[in-house]
C-alpha cells in the first residue's frame, strides 16, 4: 500500500478512475459524474474497484464502497476516508 497520506492515495485514486473511464473528458475533474459524464457501468465501475485494490493495495470488494458515489471527487473522498480508517 501506498505510505503516503490519505488526500494524495485519493488523489491517485481519482486518477485510476479517470484514465479508467469509457468517456474521456477534458475538464471537470472531481466533479465529474461516474455514469453521466465518464459513461460507466456497473461492469465498468467493478473493474475500477479492482484496479484501485491492485494499484494502490486496498482491499475493498469485501467492504463494497457505498451506494452513494457518484462522482470522482466521492471516489477520492471515500478512499482517503477508507486508508485513513484502516491505517
Amino acid at each position: 500500500m501506498d505510505n503516503g497520506s490519505g488526500t494524495d492515495i485519493g488523489a491517485q485514486a481519482g486518477a485510476i478512475v479517470l484514465a479508467m473511464a469509457p468517456v474521456k473528458q477534458a475538464s471537470g475533474g472531481r466533479d465529474l459524474n461516474l455514469v453521466d459524464d465518464l459513461g460507466f457501468d456497473s461492469l465498468t465501475l467493478f473493474e475500477v474497484i479492482v484496479a484501485l485494490e491492485d494499484e494502490l493495495g486496498l482491499r475493498l470488494v469485501g467492504s463494497g464502497p457505498p451506494a452513494d458515489i457518484a462522482t470522482v471527487g466521492d471516489v477520492e473522498d471515500y478512499i482517503s476516508r477508507f486508508v485513513q480508517a484502516t491505517a
